[in-house]
């Protein structure tokens, strides 16, 4: 409208352009209360007033928006509610005043009235006997009838409201509007004015407005579709006034989405020569920086090169011995070109072993990041080929023994000796390195005649273990035929108590 319109450019306080028609809009926090139309409001039998809310806020005629939360209060008009005017009374009409209230009662209104009751009750007690629709349910609210759909079976909104009201009054309601569709009877008498409009009603389809949660439906929404229109398919089921106003909104937002995909790119080309520019000057800068840190690398290892070998070793020994062995194999490591050529000591090597025994993933990321300087694992095999295992004592352990028991303390030194046999399977193998088999009974001096070239199934171990501190040494291994007899076992006993008491061990069980 033209006219209001105008009154609108005028409220609303802008300077920079006007508003236009069929694009701007104002929101309903520009406007006062008392100009929208929130609810529904149907007058009940007994006076009061039920409120069914609307999807959409509707303005009321000649409304004006005067609300501008953002801008400076004076700029607001709010609009203030007048007082009742007083009642005033003439007091010479009052003194012909009797004060008697005469007693009404018409008979035609309480007759009517109770002819409605009967009829609505009737009609009740059939609609409670008679099989509705599917997803269709009855209650009563107050002295009113409700009858109303779900939307699906899963839904717990209905969209579809029937109010019979004990007047025998019908009000329907289809999307939380109210609808009057041909056929569609105002009052119900009996039973099949109220069947014919329930037919009605479960054939119409409920409008699914505009799909957007902004704009849900179009002011002027029928809020139904009929089902029974032909070429009406499910896709259909949105009113043609929605379906008008859910393409105007898909037509605005591909607008927006084209210009601000425009300015986007104006930006960028804006941006994109500076930008250039900037990026070569940092990439410059880094490559700078970069050769700097490396010169100043190559002097650092020039400087460690050159450095005394007595120098180095006086800083290492400062560090725990656990470390020790890294340091000198880190320093020895920069020292080469090819890490080919490089040489490890064996106590290096030994820990290497370990570290590889415990997790080969953490060892193959401390040699590949170059955080230690690790052999690679066919070096490590290499070294572990040299280590051979055998049967019996071996004087080496013995003699370890000996000179770990010269810096211990005299409680430190007393254990008890374990030995343990186990089942294994048999198995005989040419070792080609050694030109042995293995896999044969092995009792070292006391091997039975008999058991002699014969395979062996029975491993017998021998541990010690000390009462103080969490290490143990596993001492001798033994290879039999069956379990060991007391008379071998007793001579194995005795001999590896002699070697640990002469490598200054004690055992004290």
């Amino acid at each position: 409208d033209p006219k209001v319109l105008t009154q609108w450019i005028k409220a609303i306080p802008r300077s920079d352009r006007n508003l236009r028609a069929g694009i701007d809009c104002v929101c309903e926090k520009h406007f006062a209360e008392s100009s929208l139309i929130k609810y529904f409001e149907t007058e009940m039998a007994d006076g009061s007033i039920q409120k069914i809310e609307r999807d959409r806020i509707l303005l009321k005629e000649n409304a004006v928006p005067s609300l501008f939360p953002d801008l400076p209060h004076y700029l607001s008009s709010k609009t203030k509610n007048r007082k009742p005017p007083v009642r005033r009374l003439n007091i010479e009409c009052n003194k012909n005043i009797i004060a008697e209230t005469p007693e009404t009662h018409n008979l035609d209104d309480s007759l009517n009235a109770t002819i409605e009751y009967d009829a609505f009750t009737k009609i009740e007690n059939q609609l409670k006997n008679t099989i509705l629709p599917d997803a269709t349910f009855i209650s009563k609210l107050k002295d009113d009838l409700i009858i109303g759909w779900f939307n699906n079976e899963n839904d717990t909104v209905f969209k579809k409201i029937i109010i019979y009201k004990s007047n025998l009054k019908i009000q329907v309601f289809v999307s939380k509007v109210i609808v009057n569709v041909e056929g569609l009877m105002q009052n119900a008498t009996d039973f099949g004015d109220i069947k014919q409009t329930i037919d009605i009603v479960n054939n119409l389809q409920a409008c699914n407005g505009t799909g957007f949660e902004k704009n849900p439906r179009s002011d002027a929404c029928n809020g139904y579709v009929n089902v029974i229109k032909p070429d009406t398919t499910l896709s259909d089921f949105r009113c043609n006034i929605c379906s008008k106003e859910r393409k105007n909104i898909l037509d605005l937002q591909r607008i927006s989405s084209i210009r601000h995909r425009e300015r986007k790119q104006k930006l960028k080309k804006l941006k994109s020569t500076g930008r250039v520019k900037n990026i070569t000057r940092k990439n410059r800068r880094l490559n700078n920086k970069v050769l700097k840190l490396k010169e100043k690398v190559g002097l650092l290892k020039q400087k460690c090169a050159t450095v005394s070998a007595t120098v180095i070793e006086n800083e290492i020994v400062r560090l725990p011995e656990s470390q020790q062995e890294a340091v000198r194999a880190c320093f020895a490591a920069a020292k080469l070109k090819d890490p080919k050529g490089n040489r490890y000591s064996i106590n290096w090597i030994y820990e290497c072993v370990l570290v590889k025994i415990k997790s080969r993933k953490v060892y193959e990321h401390l040699r590949t990041r170059k955080i230690l300087a690790l052999p690679c694992i066919d070096t490590l095999g290499k070294y572990i080929a040299k280590m051979s295992g055998q049967y019996g004592f071996q004087q080496a352990i013995f003699d370890l023994l000996a000179k770990k028991a010269d810096c211990m303390a005299p409680k430190d030194k007393r254990g008890i000796l374990l030995l343990d046999e186990m089942k294994l399977s048999e198995s005989v193998s040419f070792n080609k390195k050694t030109l042995k088999v293995n896999g044969l009974v092995n009792l070292g001096d006391y091997t039975p005649e008999h058991q002699k070239n014969s395979k062996g199934d029975h491993a017998l171990v021998l541990m010690y273990q000390p009462f103080q501190g969490k290490w143990v040494q596993a001492l001798a291994v033994f290879l039999s035929k069956g379990c060991a007899s007391s008379t071998v076992l007793h001579k194995i006993i005795i001999e590896c108590v002699i070697l640990l008491e002469k490598s200054g061990f004690h055992v004290d069980a």
